[in-house]
């Protein structure tokens, strides 16, 4: 327990340091310039103080406003990176006397040291509020990279798979019938062969595209890798089901850059899910896939 205690004050300690040696950047925001004088000559020597919104450099946003106004207006602050940081709750304010909200208000008669303590825990506060909500903005970033295919900026297969998952889960998800169609490209190795691959590229992300565009609101489309895509349709009705995917198929070759594309499609349908669930409809629909492609591929082939 004593060593428990000697290392959370020394953190504690080194909290101290860190909060009082890093100077806050503070503005005034007042009509009276004797009080923005006044409360300047407090806290100029620990504090970089702007006396007037205007003196906030554009690429700058202050840590604290003090102010002494009923209210604090975006249109009391001179550039947008300011006005963004204020909605976003990124600036602590401390208020003198009975005015708008704060974070901490203080007296009108307040003693110089408290608004000298005040000022730098409420900048330090901010400080690691804005950490915090850039840590989170990384967080989804990451997330969404590990979950996006850098190419087409379709799902990937690790999407894919929870995806799937999450699908499976749902209680209705028996009701509605279900359609999972794999799409592959027609001998595009020798697309890559022959122009390159970059231009294999273009053509991946044009097809891309186009199975985005295709798709319905309730539907999920993603890449696997390669030339494959996945496609997961519901809601489809039994006797257009087929069409429907034709139609995605044919329309998604239209217009590929380079040269003429074709792709063949295998497909699963079914009104109730199987046992194995989608994973089953995902094996039946390789099969298919694979059938279309023995027979001559450019076609799509139900299971």
């Amino acid at each position: 327990m004593f060593v428990f205690e000697v290392v959370a004050a020394r953190l504690i300690y080194a909290l101290y340091n860190g909060i009082m040696s890093r100077r806050p950047q503070i503005l005034m925001l007042s009509n009276d310039a004797g009080q923005v004088r006044r409360w300047s000559d407090i806290l100029i020597e620990d504090a970089e103080v702007w006396q007037a919104a205007d003196d906030v450099p554009p690429d700058v946003v202050p840590d604290v406003i003090v102010t002494d106004l009923a209210a604090v207006h975006t249109a009391d602050l001179p550039h947008e990176a300011l006005r963004q940081a204020w909605q976003a709750g990124e600036i602590g304010v401390v208020a003198i006397g009975p005015v708008a909200a704060a974070d901490v208000r203080l007296p009108i008669d307040f003693r110089p040291r408290e608004l000298q303590l005040v000022c730098p825990l409420v900048a330090e506060a901010v400080r690691w509020r804005r950490e915090c909500h850039r840590a989170r903005q990384l967080q989804q970033t990451f997330s969404q990279l590990a979950s996006t295919d850098a190419l087409t900026g379709l799902p990937n297969r690790r999407a894919w798979e929870e995806e799937i998952q999450r699908r499976s889960a749902r209680d209705d998800m028996e009701q509605d019938s279900i359609c999972l169609a794999l799409f592959d490209v027609d001998h595009f190795k020798a697309i890559n062969d022959r122009f390159g691959h970059i231009a294999g590229d273009e053509v991946l992300c044009h097809l891309g595209r186009s199975l985005a565009r295709a798709r319905r609101d309730s539907d999920y489309v993603a890449r696997l890798g390669g030339d494959e895509f996945v496609l997961l349709l519901e809601g489809r009705d039994p006797e257009a089901v087929a069409a429907d995917v034709e139609s995605v198929r044919a329309t998604a070759c239209q217009g590929a850059p380079h040269a003429p594309v074709t792709a063949c499609i295998g497909f699963a349908f079914v009104q109730t899910l199987p046992p194995g669930g989608l994973n089953a409809l995902f094996d039946a629909a390789d099969v298919a896939l694979r059938v279309a492609k023995l027979n001559g591929r450019n076609r799509a082939v139900s299971a």
